[in-house]
């Protein structure tokens, strides 16, 4: 495993869009692996690739947003 392709949680955030307090909670309840090298966290591609392709991976939505309506209003919709 190459550390210089590895990422430091701030790295990881700024790929995902998200903070990095979010990255560190995830690597802290252990969703997301991480390794300590040096004083320092890293995420290795695999655990990244892990993440993106597996259980954290955000899914498309496949429900309309009409749906969600309680079906008695949306059936009045449709009339």
């Amino acid at each position: 495993m190459p550390l210089d392709q590895s990422l430091t949680p701030k790295e990881l955030a700024k790929r995902w869009r998200c903070s990095v307090v979010r990255v560190r909670r995830m690597i802290a309840s252990g969703a997301l692996a991480a390794i300590q090298f040096d004083g320092r966290v890293r995420i290795t591609p695999e655990a990244i690739a892990a993440a993106e392709n597996g259980t954290l991976a955000v899914r498309p939505r496949t429900r309309r947003q009409r749906e969600r309506i309680d079906p008695e209003i949306a059936r009045l919709l449709d009339c």
